[in-house]
């Protein structure tokens, strides 16, 4: 199963998308966000762990990639609203939920 990234999160930006305000992440927000952290993960700046910085790096680009265009971030929003609600709605699903009830004396 393919791991579900937040890729707000991965660029430092709120992780629902938008800002305190409630108002959705714009373009220059993600490409300012993005810049940040390319200085500081880029692997030139982090040579003793060469390995973990392409990874990082690769991780942060292909999350700008994906924000940046604004189809694909329609998508990705899509998908973020349609998790937080599965996550909202699992303990339905869940059976140590119903499970673990209490039974209450009727006396």
């Amino acid at each position: 199963m393919v791991e579900f990234v937040n890729h707000y999160t991965v660029l430092g930006l709120p992780p629902n998308g938008e800002d305190d305000d409630g108002v959705k992440i714009n373009t220059e927000q993600i490409r300012k966000a993005y810049l940040c952290k390319a200085l500081k993960l880029h692997p030139d700046k982090n040579r003793d762990d060469l390995n973990n910085a392409h990874e990082r790096f690769r991780k942060l680009k292909t999350s700008y990639d994906i924000l940046i265009d604004p189809k694909s971030k329609e998508i990705f929003d899509n998908l973020l609203r349609e998790n937080k609600f599965e996550r909202q709605n699992s303990w339905k699903d869940d059976p140590d939920v119903w499970n673990n009830i209490p039974e209450y004396d009727k006396e």
